[in-house]
């Protein structure tokens, strides 16, 4: 347990305690004497009247003790000075760890990585597409020991809502951090990956997904044989309606380009008609523009069939995706 930061405070009956309850004793029987004792002992705070000292502050364990005000303390590791710190209020048996100082001989570096998500289950209702998704992400800390000594590390790794550790058991785990303990040997270098996995449903609306996304669900191992029967008569129907469309904007296409060649060759017309001895050039312009108007009445009634076709389409992807169901 601490001892005083300096030697004008061992006092007979101080030595008497660290005697009874040794270094790692009752430290609320120290601060009665510490009132007494300590010149600053009007002090409102525990640690601003007197600094305390301990071979190793690491950790703080207070199951035998009842309260520890919060407040800077100074560290000293074998009575040489290691470093400050400072303390939130400590309870009976709270107990942590204390940061008081950098250790230059260590060098930590992190690397990210990640998989791609894999969709685990998939659920239909009405519509509606629900999928549970996982993602995993991998933490890879590399730990390089450049001290001729070894060393035992404790690295926090943040708790994060949803994820889920899968390759590392922590040997602690706080509100806000796993702990793990990694042990490093002389000038040597290890790496420690922390993989998590974070699961969450994703909902779909049927309707709105395109042929190449309905596909990807479509052949997910997952899905069992009657969710993948409808998905596919879904997707079905709307490659067709897709290939519908395209030829729809491909005949209105080419109805705006006869009906802008349809235009042109009447304004020929019309100019060439004021002229004498064009009779026969403003006969041919007339041979192409009836020619025209056959080939635009003829796109018109493919138009319409298509129009016809696609309504339908459209009706049996609606029928199909109201009875979804798995």
């Amino acid at each position: 347990m601490p001892a005083l930061a300096d030697d004008r405070y061992q006092t007979p009956s101080l030595r008497k305690l660290i005697e009874k309850y040794g270094r790692k004793g009752h430290m609320m029987k120290w601060r009665e004497l510490l009132n007494a004792d300590c010149p600053k002992r009007d002090a409102p705070q525990l640690h601003d009247r007197c600094d305390l000292i301990s071979p190793d502050l690491t950790r703080l364990d207070m199951s035998k003790m009842t309260r520890l005000d919060g407040g800077p303390i100074t560290v000293y590791d074998g009575g040489a000075y290691a470093g400050e710190a400072l303390m939130e209020t400590l309870k009976s048996g709270d107990k942590r760890l204390i940061s008081y100082a950098v250790d230059l001989g260590t060098r930590i570096s992190e690397a990210f990585g990640s998989k791609a998500e894999v969709v685990r289950e998939m659920h239909a209702s009405r519509g509606i597409l629900t999928t549970r998704v996982a993602a995993e992400e991998t933490r890879t800390y590399t730990i390089r020991n450049v001290d001729q000594k070894p060393k035992t590390l404790i690295i926090e790794h943040p708790l994060r809502p949803m994820y889920t550790l899968l390759n590392q058991k922590p040997v602690e785990r706080t509100s806000t951090a796993y702990r793990f303990e990694v042990k490093v040997g002389p000038a040597a270098t290890e790496t420690f990956p922390v993989s998590e996995e974070r699961v969450y449903d994703m909902t779909f609306q049927v309707a709105s997904l395109t042929p190449d996304a309905l596909l990807v669900y479509v052949r997910n191992k997952n899905i069992g044989d009657t969710g993948r029967k409808q998905l596919e008569q879904i997707l079905d129907r709307k490659n067709a309606l897709a290939q519908t469309d395209q030829q729809l904007r491909d005949v209105q296409d080419r109805i705006t380009n006869a009906a802008n060649d349809e235009d042109r060759l009447r304004k020929n017309i019309q100019s060439l008609n004021q002229v004498s001895g064009q009779q026969q050039q403003v006969q041919e312009y007339a041979r192409k523009l009836s020619a025209e108007e056959t080939q635009l009445a003829s796109l018109r009634d493919r138009q319409a069939e298509l129009q016809t076709k696609r309504a339908a389409l459209e009706a049996e992807v609606s029928r199909l995706i109201g009875a979804l169901a798995f």
